[in-house]
C-alpha cells in the first residue's frame, strides 16, 4: 500500500533543478565547481544542496588565499629572513582581519569556515595558512576535489547560511532542513540524509507553526500522526486531503483485517 510520504512526493515531484528561480543559481554553481576542478555531474535535490556547501566553501577558502598572496607580496623583500613564527604572526594580522565578514561556525573548539573540508584542513587555513609557502601544500590550492566530503558537520552548515535550506526540527544529530521554493522537507538521520517529504508548492500563506509541527512528525516517523495533522492544515489543498483522508481508511481497515 502506497504511504503518506510516497503519495506526496509522487504528486509534488518537481526538481529543485527544475524551479524557474533555482536554475540559474544551479547553473552559476556548476560553473563555479567546474572552473575549480570539482565534479558536479548529478542534480538530485540533495546534490544541489550539496553543491551549494561546496559553493560557499570554496569562496570563503578563496578569499583565505587571496588574503595570503596579498600579504606574502606585501612581506616579499624580507619574507625569508623572518622565522616561522614571525611570519605566522604577521601573516595572522591580516586573516583575523578578513574573518570577520566569513560566515561560520564553532566545531569542537574550531573554527569552520569551509563545512566541505575537514576540520584539519580548516585549520590550516584559519591558523596555519602561512604553511601555503610550502611546496607540499600546494596541492589544497589548486587541486582539492579529493579533499571535499559530504555531512562533516550535521546540522551545523544548515543552521549557519551555507545552503537555501532552514532547520525546521531537531533531535540530537537528526533534523529536518525545509526548501521553500520547492515545499519539501529533508531529513537526516545522524547527521546523513535518508527522505524527503514534499508539500503542494502552490499554497502560500503557510503558518510556519504548521511547517515545524509537520517538519518534527516526519523526523520522528510518526506518519499517521502527520497525516491527520496534514489535514487539518493550511498546508495542502482540500483535494489532497481527501487523498489522505482514504488512505488512513485504508490502512485501518487493513489493521483491523491484521487484528
Amino acid at each position: 500500500m502506497k504511504t503518506l510520504v510516497e503519495l506526496l512526493n509522487k504528486t509534488y515531484d518537481q526538481k529543485l533543478e527544475n524551479h524557474k528561480e533555482y536554475k540559474k543559481t544551479l547553473k552559476e554553481m556548476k560553473n563555479f565547481l567546474t572552473e575549480n576542478k570539482v565534479t558536479c555531474s548529478k542534480s538530485d535535490d540533495i546534490d544541489c544542496i550539496h553543491y551549494e556547501i561546496y559553493v560557499s566553501s570554496i569562496k570563503n577558502k578563496q578569499h583565505f588565499e587571496e588574503v595570503f598572496f596579498d600579504t606574502y607580496v606585501k612581506m616579499y623583500d624580507y619574507w625569508y629572513d623572518l622565522t616561522y613564527k614571525e611570519r605566522k604572526q604577521q601573516m595572522n594580522v591580516d586573516i583575523d582581519a578578513c574573518k570577520q565578514d566569513m560566515k561560520h561556525f564553532m566545531y569542537e573548539e574550531e573554527e569552520i569556515f569551509m563545512p566541505c573540508f575537514d576540520s584539519r584542513m580548516n585549520h590550516l587555513y584559519n591558523t596555519e595558512i602561512v604553511l601555503l609557502d610550502l611546496k607540499q601544500y600546494h596541492t589544497f590550492i589548486r587541486d582539492f576535489e579529493k579533499e571535499i566530503k559530504d555531512d562533516l558537520y550535521g546540522v551545523l552548515p544548515y543552521e549557519n547560511g551555507f545552503t537555501s535550506t532552514q532547520v525546521y526540527a531537531q533531535m540530537g544529530d537528526s533534523f529536518v532542513v525545509y526548501q521553500p521554493m520547492v515545499h519539501r522537507f529533508y531529513c537526516f538521520l545522524h547527521g546523513h540524509y535518508t527522505s524527503s517529504l514534499s508539500l503542494d508548492p502552490k499554497m502560500q500563506n503557510i503558518d510556519e507553526k504548521e511547517l515545524r509541527m509537520a517538519a518534527m512528525l516526519f523526523l520522528l516517523g510518526r506518519e499517521e500522526d502527520l497525516a491527520q495533522m496534514l489535514i487539518e492544515s493550511t498546508l495542502i489543498p482540500d483535494k489532497m486531503k481527501k487523498k489522505i483522508s482514504k488512505l488512513l481508511e485504508k490502512q485501518a481497515k487493513r489493521n483491523k483485517n491484521n487484528t
